[in-house]
Order: C-alpha cells, then structure tokens, then sequence
C-alpha cells in the first residue's frame, strides 16, 4: 500500500504536490526539509505557496 502511494504521489498525471507555509524563516525551514525528504522517496516537481498579508497599496501622487 506504501509503494502505491508513493507510486501516486510521484506521478506528476496523478498529482500535483502543493506546499503551504506563512512567510517565516521557521515554516520555510520546515518546507526545505520537507522538500528534501520528499526528493529521498522521488517525489520531485512540486509547488510552494507562500501564505501571507501583504500590506496595503500605497496611493501614487499625480
């Protein structure tokens, strides 16, 4: 049952592996080993999104 799962999770026609951190340097730290652990067991090629505020648009003077 591993091995099949496994076998999903690397088939890039099967699934598309999405990492979610918020922008600290402990989450993106944690999304590194992750990804390296994931790179171990051939699961490669999968996403990154950071999840955040950003702060408000300033207003641009004409």
């Amino acid at each position: 049952m591993y091995a099949a799962a496994v076998a999903a999770l690397s088939d890039p026609e099967r699934t598309r592996l999405v990492l979610v951190a918020c922008a600290q340097a402990s989450a993106l730290a944690e999304i590194d080993r992750t990804c390296d652990e994931l790179q171990q067991i051939v699961i490669l090629g999968g996403y990154v999104v950071i999840n955040g505020v950003l702060p408000p648009a300033r207003k641009l003077k004409r």
